[in-house]
C-alpha cells in the first residue's frame, strides 16, 4: 500500500507523468489484490500451509517487486510491480497476522491487543 500511496506519486511527478497515469497504478494495485490475489491466496494456502514458508514467499515477492522497480523504473515496470505488491498483499498480510498470533510472547495479550500492537510495529 505504502508502494502505490508514496512512492509512486513521488517517482511519477518526477518523471513526468500526471495524476490520471499515478491513478491507473492504484487502480491496478486494487484490481490484483481484490480480485486476482483473492483467488491465488485460497490456492497457495492449500497448497502449502501456512507459517513461516509462506511469510518468507511474502518478502521475497516483495522485495522481487522493488528490485525490479529499482532496476528498470520505467512507468511500465512501476505498473508490473504494483500488481506483483498487489499478489502478495492478496495473501501476505494474513499469513503475516496468523503467524504473529502464534508467537509465544504474543500468546498472554488478547488477540485484539496483540494485532493492534502488530499494527503499530
Amino acid at each position: 500500500m505504502a508502494y502505490s500511496n508514496y512512492f509512486v506519486p513521488i517517482y511519477a511527478v518526477s518523471i513526468g507523468k500526471n495524476v490520471a497515469d499515478i491513478g491507473r497504478v492504484v487502480l491496478v494495485y486494487g484490481i490484483i489484490i481484490v480480485y486476482v490475489a483473492q483467488k491465488l491466496s485460497g490456492f497457495i494456502r492449500r497448497r502449502f500451509g501456512g507459517g513461516i514458508f509462506l511469510n518468507s514467499l511474502y518478502i521475497l515477492i516483495l522485495a522481487a517487486a522493488l528490485i525490479l522497480t529499482g532496476l528498470s523504473g520505467n512507468f511500465a515496470v512501476i505498473m508490473l510491480s504494483a500488481a506483483i505488491i498487489g499478489i502478495g498483499d492478496g495473501f501476505g498480510t494474513g499469513v503475516q497476522n496468523n503467524y504473529f498470533l502464534t508467537l509465544p510472547a504474543i500468546a498472554n495479550l488478547h488477540s485484539s491487543r496483540s494485532l493492534s500492537l502488530f499494527s503499530f510495529l
